[in-house]
């Protein structure tokens, strides 16, 4: 509706509020106040004169619907500008409405019927009748200086800023502005061109995807924060910013100290979606529904970036799904029915990851020798999870690994990785870092070149490839065992397979393989997700253990974790303590000893040193205090030996130590 069409109704009102004369004082006063001669004729006058009054700038603000942090509400910010146009106007209705559409506080609500009126004809009338003096300008016997009879309108720039508003982008204005509200204003600009969602939060960041070249040249997509000028080009493009100098408006750049207060907020005061992380397949939610389009997962806070030409087969027949999953590994030699499980276990984990809320389990592919086919294994599952081969870490070594493997698990996690490969490890594997993050979901740690502290969702699979894999200390409680054995020299220069190019044909095979592990995980879930009775104990991933578990054996594959016990037995024996204190126990029974003690009968009885774990060394200058380390780390530790070891008081300050087995455990003391 525009003003020629609403002129009776605004002359009813003008006529009704400003035509009543006003009895006594009132009267008197406002005939006092006239004027010859007005100044100003055309809004120009009007808005010149107002821009430059010692209240401009709140008219300016106004006049260009900035009212957050000055106003409870809009709708008091409409009536406070029709109160000044009421002044400046003379209370002339058609005048205020006419200037107050060129407003950026103009909205359709203004022409919205209210009762008898619309919202602007009330709070118009609402404005004249507050308004008690209004402004009376200088005539020529105050000798200033008279316009043109018809002066041309002041530019005063609002016409540049409705030509740019024609693009969407609202106009934001920074002159004379509390820090408070035009953040604020900023944030809900860039909510508002937030859909779809292009930045999130994360970790107490703002975070935005980006893609990112890997070792081997694969474009992946990564998290990456949002820095303070990748913030302020964001701002720059979904809003329109300007400055105010005597009336004259001017496009500026986003202010940088909004940029750093917004940056600077808490976490809750951020109108963006949270994010977990990245996935490239389709997600199967925990109710059995597949969200299969590109972008924001808002049940899982997770955005889906497919690879092209992916398509999922929901007809698929079952028993097609299952033999379409062992054909993957028909060519790799497995040395049983649970290595070949839990291989099935690990490519399901990757998959159907968000299933799963808890933590999950490191998977180990060990191989006696090289060129088994480890890497390549790792890579087919990676294939099928991301479209491309997996991520490659070499897992660090030296007297600083603790921490340098800390910083990496950092920076992987703040990028998004959805699996990580710690390629070729030798021999003993144990990692206090790693294993304490396995069994987490949440992973905190000081943010790289920060000295902030930043807690990050740990939804990442793990999994190490290496010869002979011996995992110690609290590692094997948190791996699973996937076993190669080709069973002959060179395996390298084994052929006859049946997928020659085998990562070929599982990209061409890949909506087909995830059409399968969807289709019996959605059988397994509509069965009302049946847990097997004997299904293996693996502590800290019971819900692994029982949603794994369940598919596979809803889908009849057995083996599934069938093999712990010879990995938590070849971890002890390769550790050497099951062995050393069986040799204690026979050289020395049950008695008591302090250390220095131990280490003269060690001296003494050939056959004791020589069972002394690997790691420790009687040459070592250290030795007492490091083998004292030791013990401490393992006592009350039961071993397939039934021995373990306890102390027993101390002598001179020194604590005594003593190997006893299970079946004199009823003597320790009862714990209270």
């Amino acid at each position: 509706m525009n003003v020629e069409k609403r002129t009776s109704e605004l002359a009813a009102v003008h006529e009704k509020y400003i035509n009543v004369k006003k009895p006594g004082k009132s009267e008197n006063k406002a005939a006092k106040n006239v004027r010859e001669e007005p100044v100003f004729v055309n809004d120009g006058d009007i808005l010149n004169i107002a821009f430059n009054a010692k209240n401009g700038s709140l008219f300016s603000g106004l006049m260009n619907g900035s009212w957050k942090g000055r106003y409870a509400s809009r709708s008091e910010a409409d009536l406070a500008l029709c109160n000044l146009l009421a002044f400046y106007t003379g209370r002339d209705a058609l005048t205020m409405d006419r200037l107050f559409r060129r407003s950026g506080l103009m909205r359709e609500k203004w022409d919205e019927i209210h009762g008898e009126g619309t919202y602007g004809q009330i709070t118009i009338s609402r404005a004249i009748v507050d308004c008690g003096e209004v402004y009376t300008p200088p005539t020529k016997k105050q000798g200033k200086k008279l316009p043109a009879e018809e002066p041309p309108d002041i530019d005063t720039g609002f016409d540049e800023l409705v030509k740019t508003a024609d693009n969407g982008l609202p106009r934001i204005i920074v002159t004379d502005r509390d820090m408070g509200g035009l953040s604020d204003e900023v944030l809900e600009s860039l909510e508002k061109s937030n859909h779809p969602p292009v930045v999130f939060v994360r970790a107490g960041a703002l975070v935005r995807i980006d893609k990112s070249k890997d070792k081997d040249e694969k474009i992946r997509p990564v998290i990456k924060t949002l820095s303070e000028t990748a913030l302020r080009g964001r701002m720059a493009r979904t809003a329109r910013y300007f400055k105010v100098l005597k009336f004259v408006y001017s496009a500026v750049n986003p202010p940088i100290d909004i940029t750093k207060d917004i940056m600077a907020l808490p976490e809750e005061s951020w109108p963006f979606p949270y994010l977990t992380g990245l996935t490239q397949i389709p997600i199967l939610r925990k109710d059995g529904t597949l969200f299969d389009v590109p972008g924001y997962d808002a049940d899982n806070c997770l955005y889906h970036l497919p690879e092209s030409g992916l398509k999922i087969d929901p007809n698929i027949k079952t028993e097609n799904a299952i033999e379409l999953l062992y054909e993957i590994y028909y060519d790799f030699p497995f040395d049983g029915e649970a290595s070949k499980t839990n291989c099935l276990a690990l490519l399901f984990t990757l998959i159907l990851r968000e299933l799963i809320g808890g933590p999950v389990p490191m998977a180990i592919i060990d191989k006696p020798q090289q060129g088994t086919g480890a890497s390549l294994l790792a890579n087919v599952n990676s294939c099928i999870a991301s479209g491309s081969n997996a991520y490659m870490e070499i897992f660090p070594s030296g007297r600083d690994k603790e921490n340098e493997l800390r910083k990496r698990i950092t920076s992987i996690l703040i990028e998004g990785r959805s699996h990580i490969v710690l390629d070729n490890i030798e021999n003993t594997f144990q990692s206090a870092v790693l294993g304490a993050l396995l069994t987490c979901t949440s992973w905190q740690d000081r943010a790289l070149g920060e000295n902030r502290l930043v807690s990050l969702p740990h939804r990442t699979v793990w999994i190490a490839t290496g010869n002979n894999v011996m995992p110690a200390g609290d590692m094997p409680r948190r791996c699973y065992a996937i076993k190669l054995d080709a069973k002959q020299p060179r395996p390298w220069t084994r052929t006859g397979f049946k997928h020659p190019n085998l990562l070929e044909w599982v990209k061409d095979n890949r909506s087909k393989i995830l059409s399968a592990i969807f289709k019996l995980a959605q059988n397994w879930i509509y069965a009302d997700r049946p847990i097997p009775a004997d299904l293996p104990v693996l502590g800290n991933f019971e819900e692994w253990t029982q949603t794994i578990g369940g598919i596979l054996h809803h889908a009849g594959i057995n083996g599934f974790l069938e093999n712990l016990d010879e990995m938590y037995e070849k971890s002890e024996n390769d550790e050497g303590w099951e062995a050393f204190l069986e040799a204690w126990h026979e050289e020395l029974g049950e008695k008591s000893y302090t250390l220095k003690e131990v280490n003269i009968f060690l001296l003494e009885k050939t056959n004791f040193a020589r069972a002394l774990p690997e790691n420790i060394d009687i040459n070592n200058k250290g030795f007492t205090r490091q083998l004292g380390h030791a013990i401490k780390r393992k006592e009350g530790m039961v071993y397939p030996n039934n021995l373990y070891i306890k102390r027993s008081g101390s002598a001179q300050r020194a604590i005594k130590w003593y190997v006893s087995s299970v079946s004199n455990m009823s003597l320790l003391p009862a714990l209270t």
